[in-house]
């Protein structure tokens, strides 16, 4: 493809061919800074956390048991109740 202009460039730049846009930044909402994520661990070549949102947090005080699958997150997931760590 020969790119003519600064606006094609712009254009191919922003192709995402049909799929979503990554969005690469330090405050995406990913469990690896999020205030409830446990130390990491890795298994295979992922690293993983443990969920202890609130939600977790509430269901154990209430004598819920919680299985450690329920809780297993991967460095990049992200979900409603992240907060940035500080």
């Amino acid at each position: 493809m020969i790119m003519n202009s600064t606006k094609d460039q712009i254009q191919h730049s922003n192709a995402t061919d049909g799929k979503p846009p990554v969005v690469r930044s330090a405050s995406s909402k990913k469990c690896w800074n999020c205030k409830h994520r446990t130390h990491a661990f890795k298994v295979g070549k992922l690293t993983h956390y443990h969920c202890m949102s609130p939600t977790y947090e509430k269901q154990h005080s209430e004598g819920v048991a919680i299985s450690p699958w329920e809780t297993l997150r991967v460095f990049s997931d992200s979900c409603d109740e992240h907060e940035f760590r500080s």
